[in-house]
């Protein structure tokens, strides 16, 4: 997300301006993070369980931000402690990775998009990159 000075505005019944040229500079990121409890689950129907409270923590900054505001969180609800486990979901980025370790109980996951990415790469340098085995890897995944 880059952030701008000022806003589209619409005016009556016209579609919103053109965006204006994308100006280089600082982009940020979202950032958001979801705490729950695992036994507050209900059986919704048989076989199927969901979670009935879900806490969102979102931000518009770096890591050291989303990690404060957890952090504060789960302090606040009194869910902070030597058996919480921190499961993060993320790109690979280091950063990610690197504040998880601060948890004595944690689990790092891959999200979906990155680990095909990792997938489509390996099929490339296993396969050959023009190799049918790796552009179906790639349609299959599309």
């Amino acid at each position: 997300m880059q952030v701008r000075a000022q806003r589209r505005r619409r005016v009556g019944d016209e579609l919103l301006p053109p965006l204006p040229p994308v100006e280089e500079g600082p982009f940020r990121e979202a950032k958001t993070g979801v705490l729950l409890l695992p036994e507050e689950r209900v059986e919704s129907s048989p076989g199927r369980r969901s979670v009935i409270r879900r806490i969102l923590v979102t931000c518009l900054g770096d890591a050291d931000q989303i990690f404060a505001r957890l952090s504060a969180k789960l302090f606040e609800l009194g869910w902070s402690g030597p058996d919480t486990v921190m499961v993060i979901i993320g790109d690979g980025a280091e950063w990610s990775w690197n504040r998880a370790s601060l948890f004595a109980c944690r689990c790092a996951i891959l999200d979906f998009w990155h680990a095909v990415e990792k997938a489509w790469k390996f099929a490339r340098l296993r396969y050959g990159a023009e190799s049918k085995r790796a552009t179906h890897m790639e349609r299959v995944a599309a």
